[in-house]
């Protein structure tokens, strides 16, 4: 890969850093240089959908991740934490994606990106509110209720 804290520049700089991502922890300072990457020439079909894959396996674990902080929230009644774990991942997920600020990128490829990775967050954060209101109505929870009250106030894309 290119040098520690420089943005990649040519195409296996891009590939090597892509990779790194999928299998270190969040970094959002990572993720913010890396958006300052450039590559030499177009950006070729294959570049595109790498940095799909990435986005992608970068989402799910952020996905996973907020699933298991509102379970502990929950079970320790912390709604202050249930709202923070939420807010966290809101901003998590906006740093995931970076290719919005790709300069390389064209607009077509960029409205491609941004289309399915919006509905794929927001497909998430629907399915989970539904889930919520669901056990709420099973369980009867006035704990649950009230977390479902205050998450259903929050955009998760915003």
């Amino acid at each position: 890969m290119s040098e520690p804290g420089s943005a990649p520049a040519t195409y296996q700089q891009w590939l090597d850093a892509l990779s790194e991502l999928k299998t270190q922890p969040f970094d959002a300072e990572r993720l913010s240089r890396l958006s300052t990457g450039t590559l030499p020439g177009p950006c070729s079909p294959m570049m595109v959908s790498h940095i799909s894959d990435t986005v992608s396996v970068l989402l799910s674990r952020q996905c996973r991740d907020l699933l298991h902080r509102m379970d502990l929230a929950l079970a320790e009644g912390d709604l202050d934490q249930l709202r923070l774990s939420v807010i966290r991942f809101r901003g998590r997920v906006l740093a995931c994606l970076f290719y919005r600020r790709l300069r390389f990128l064209s607009q077509e490829d960029r409205q491609i990106l941004e289309d399915g990775f919006t509905r794929q967050v927001l497909d998430f954060w629907k399915d989970l509110l539904q889930q919520m209101e669901r056990d709420a109505r099973r369980g009867g929870s006035p704990l649950l209720e009230e977390g479902l009250y205050v998450l259903k106030r929050m955009k998760i894309l915003t």
